[in-house]
């Protein structure tokens, strides 16, 4: 069996393994492991959360092979070609800002491009600006177009690809451009400088042979109206439509278009009620030459004043969402259906005059959300309104989808603002399998796989669908439990009880207690109190060692707070002498060991940490980098198998450091500036292999990094690992063991949900798989009955000699437990004086009357004497049926070995055990004064107690 790089994953990915997305977007051969690698990775696994989907921001079909396509909020792009029930995820466009709207240029076999809108950004004083990219379906690879425009809308038209934009030299102007070579150069088809109508566009649209832009102008007399732009076969476009408002004071500002694919001279157009609420709904028999005013949100049917939110907010004008609709699509078979919506989705049935709610989210304003707020609709190209009537829409929540998208919607209230009639007849069901795009902020991963997540980006404290603190355990990815639609900036779990955590904040300034009630099998807020923890940031940490002992600080002060009374109450813990605390660890062996990072990139540490009182300073240890520099922490843990190894990670290069001698001294664990050191990019944490504390996986922003060669002169050498989920992210890291025994790394993204895959490490890197005594050895390490011969790295030393005080351990820990310590030497032997390391363990062994010693006058046991096999066999024995145990008499079964000899009786009855068959097979022989190595007496020792 050769240890070897990575294995595939089970989900459906960009590219066979070993593969993965570059920070450009771009897919890349990824190198395998080194073939001396000490580590094995197994099948990626996708974990859910499978009941929770990140937001799909816009869907569009490919009408001529029929796949749909879906961008996430991420800007990750996943394909179907099961008309939506699976997803695959296939490119990332590379931009730091999410994207808003995304449609595909066709190739003649294949989408070729990809082309997108991105939410804008404030450029200078409160300017605003979207940009445009270009994804190339072939390589990945993202351009950004048109990079000093401010870009708005961009469809696929006659001749090429049209690009909306608002020009920077002049308010209210707008200008359309075209390309028909990917970007590199551009015909402009509407310029109104200098026009003197001072037209600004929000959208464009294909209809047939013509290109519409819907824009508002304003005249002189500073009179706004709407308007309708049209290019002919790819020409310059002119106004052709204008609308002016009999409503005082109204105007536009947005556009939506929706063209009937059966009849492409059915234009749709949907124009906002500025400040006012509601939306206008316009249709076009002509193709957009003409237009007539179909759905008026000031008289008539009263569903009508409600296309751009809910129905019973504005029946009482408390519009609390956009003022105009999200979506508006048009039936593929029947031009007179027409679908539109925000919050709630509405269809009409008669061009667009009067319209029924087909959804409704009755919980909008709460945690529990469901399908809200549709950016984009899609028909599979089979859909004939007859047999095939499925429709499918991009929600906050994911792809939502019905099968029968004709069914009878909910009947308008007689009057306005009484109860709707009859319930709309639309199913909705989810259709996110393979939509993994959900963004992890946080995680807190306890050992028995419980865990609390903080989904969505942070987002200036509005409640999102899907965002917010979540409740899951590893064993059940299909069920995540949404807790509360806030935000919290900490979240960790009280070590007292498995149903009691705490989170900060839930409100200004504020922490939470949760509780787990059995009655209503749910969590419940059970106290909401006054918080140390600004909202902003600080530390909020437990003490592992006391479920009362809670550590925290402002995110703006040199002091550290504890709290003994589980938050009660508060005393000062001492000051940094270097920054503010943003994070901090407790030893998990000893409550006064801590170690603190500060905002200024200073570790500092105390060694009594519950006696620190105010006045007192805990000591500065090491800078990681000038606190000038761009350099954050973003991480501190201590290793739980050797709680003298603790780690600091950070947002760049070193990416990450580490103490050996419990945050005394420092040394890289990064080798800074080679090809094999981590990126100098953000790393979130670290991850340490329960078997072998020497392999280290990094979760960082460009991927999953693994290390098992520690090297204090020049730091780790780490490896990167392929993943489904390249070009992600990753905001935690942590192993655990699964049901079946398997460690498993668990990894949380940053838009792709929660993946694990099984992890296996050499205990011992001297000793592989290929080792004749690899399993007795790993057995060994796994009981806990050694660690091994040396460390930094962890090896064996296989061919090793065993020492007779070195056995006395190997047995005591068999007998006893791999935590066993014994009582105190009192200096039994002549040789072995109570300060010897082992002396504890060779008085012991005497006293529970497994060996009497080497001599007897003087007493002494022979610590440094090598163990022979005629000595091992007594000593298994005995250890093994206790010291009034007698072999029967010797027969002479091995050749070297005549019943005379005075260990016969114990060798021959460990062969009758099935614990040794000898040394040599013919003759038969046992070699009984050879010297015993490490990896025989691994064998030794599993044989004759079974482990």
């Amino acid at each position: 069996m050769a240890w070897v790089g990575q294995g595939e994953w089970t989900q459906a990915s960009v590219e066979p393994s070993p593969a993965a997305v570059t920070s450009a977007g771009t897919l890349q051969a990824m190198a395998a492991l080194p073939a001396d690698a000490h580590v094995q990775f197994g099948e990626w696994r996708f974990e859910g959360p499978r009941n929770v989907a990140g937001a799909a921001v816009d869907i569009t079909v490919d009408e001529v092979n029929g796949d749909l396509y879906t961008v996430s909020r991420e800007n990750w792009i996943y394909r179907s070609t099961d008309h939506g029930k699976t997803w695959t995820a296939v490119h990332r466009f590379d931009s730091p800002r999410p994207i808003k709207r995304m449609v595909i240029e066709r190739g003649a076999t294949s989408v070729y491009a990809f082309y997108a809108i991105t939410e804008p950004v404030e450029v200078y004083n409160g300017v605003t600006q979207h940009s445009l990219l270009r994804l190339r379906n072939s390589t990945g690879a993202t351009q950004v177009l048109l990079p000093t425009y401010d870009v708005r809308d961009v469809v696929i038209g006659p001749q090429g690809v049209y690009a909306l934009t608002d020009e920077t030299r002049s308010d209210f102007l707008s200008s359309v451009r075209r390309t028909s070579d990917g970007g590199q150069t551009w015909t402009v088809l509407m310029d109104e400088q200098g026009t003197g109508r001072f037209a600004e566009c929000s959208r464009l649209v294909r209809a047939g042979t013509r290109v519409l832009a819907g824009c508002f102008v304003r005249d002189y007399n500073y009179r706004y109206n709407a308007a309708v732009y049209v290019s002919e076969s790819g020409g310059a476009f002119l106004p052709r439509w204008q609308n002016t408002f009999a409503e005082s004071g109204d105007m536009s500002f947005d556009h939506l278009f929706a063209v009937s694919r059966s009849d492409p001279s059915v234009v749709y157009m949907s124009i906002d009620r500025y400040g006012k609420g509601g939306a206008y709904i316009f249709r076009s028999t002509d193709g957009g030459i003409t237009f007539e005013k179909r759905a008026d949100p000031t008289t008539g049917h009263v569903f009508n004043g409600a296309l751009a939110g809910r129905f019973d907010l504005a029946c009482t004008n408390s519009y609390q969402f956009s003022a105009m609709p999200t979506v508006l699509a048009v039936d593929p078979v029947d031009p007179q259906v027409v679908w539109t919506g925000d919050v709630d989705l509405y269809r009409s049935d008669d061009g667009g005059a009067t319209f029924g709610r087909a959804w409704t989210d009755p919980a909008a304003n709460t945690a529990d959300y469901r399908q809200r707020k549709p950016h984009g609709i899609a028909f599979p190209v089979n859909y004939d309104a007859m047999n095939a009537r499925e429709m499918l829409v991009a929600t906050d929540f994911g792809i939502q989808g019905t099968v029968d998208a004709r069914a009878a919607v909910e009947a308008a209230p007689p009057t306005t603002c009484t109860t709707p009639g009859s319930a709309s007849s639309v199913a909705w069901v989810s259709r996110n399998e393979g939509f993994d795009s959900v963004y992890v902020a946080q995680a807190h991963v306890r050992d028995d796989g419980q865990v609390l997540a903080v989904f969505g980006p942070d987002n200036g404290g509005q409640n999102v669908a899907g965002n917010g603190l979540f409740y899951g355990d590893l064993a059940s990815p299909a069920e995540w439990l949404q807790l509360s639609a806030a935000q919290p900036k900490v979240v960790l779990a009280e070590a007292r009880s498995p149903e009691v955590f705490y989170t900060s904040s839930c409100g200004t300034a504020r922490f939470c207690r949760w509780e787990w009630d059995n009655e209503m099998g749910r969590w419940e807020l059970a106290a909401s109190q006054a918080s140390v923890v600004q909202v902003d940031g600080g530390v909020m940490v437990p003490d592992p060692s006391d479920p009362a002992r809670f550590w925290g600080a402002h995110a703006a002060t040199q002091s550290l707070l504890r709290s003994s009374d589980g938050m009660q109450s508060w005393q000062d813990a001492g000051y940094l002498s270097s920054g503010y605390p943003k994070f901090m660890a407790i030893s998990p062996v000893n409550p006064d060991h801590a170690v603190v990072v500060s905002d200024m990139n200073t570790i500092h540490r105390r060694t009594d940490a519950r006696s620190a009182v105010t006045g007192t300073r805990w000591e500065s240890m090491y800078q990681v980098a000038p606190w000038e520099s761009p350099w954050r922490a973003r991480s501190v843990m201590y290793d739980k198998r050797d709680p003298n190894r603790v780690y600091v990670t950070g947002t760049a290069e070193p990416s990450v450091v580490t103490s050996r001698d419990g945050g005394a001294t420092w040394q890289l664990a990064d080798a800074l500036g080679e090809v094999d050191g981590l990126p100098g990019r953000d790393t979130a944490g670290v991850a340490i292999h329960p078997d072998n504390s020497d392999v280290l996986v990094a979760g960082t922003s460009n991927g999953v990094y693994v290390t098992w060669n520690y090297s204090q002169a020049s730091g780790q050498k780490w490896f990167p690992v392929a993943a489904p989920f390249g070009n992600t992210s990753i905001v935690q890291v942590a192993f655990r063991t699964d049901e079946q025994g398997a460690r498993r790394l668990y990894v949380f993204t940053a838009g792709r949900g929660i993946w694990s895959i099984p992890v296996q490490a050499q205990r011992f890197f001297d000793v592989g798989p290929d080792h004749w005594a690899y399993g007795a050895i790993e057995a060994l390490g796994a009981a806990g009955i050694t660690t091994g011969c040396a460390e930094y790295p962890t090896v064996y030393c296989p061919e090793g000699p065993v020492a007779r005080d070195q056995m006395a351990v190997f047995l005591l820990r068999v007998l006893h437990g791999a935590d066993y310590k014994p009582p105190v030497a009192t200096g039994v032997f002549a040789d072995v004086p109570t300060g010897h390391w082992a002396a504890g363990w060779v008085e012991q062994l005497r006293r529970e009357g497994i060996t009497n010693g080497c001599s007897t006058d003087p007493l002494a046991y022979c610590p440094t004497r090598e163990v022979n096999r005629a000595e091992m066999a007594v000593f298994l024995l005995r250890a093994k049926h206790g010291t009034a145990y007698t072999p029967p008499p010797a027969t002479g079964e091995f050749a070297d070995v005549p019943a005379t000899h005075w260990a016969a009786p114990w060798i021959e009855q460990l062969a009758r055990e099935g614990v040794t068959r000898g040394c040599v097979l013919e003759p038969k022989a046992y070699c009984p004064d050879s010297t015993v190595d490490r990896a025989q007496m691994a064998v030794f020792i599993t044989k004759a107690f079974g482990i």
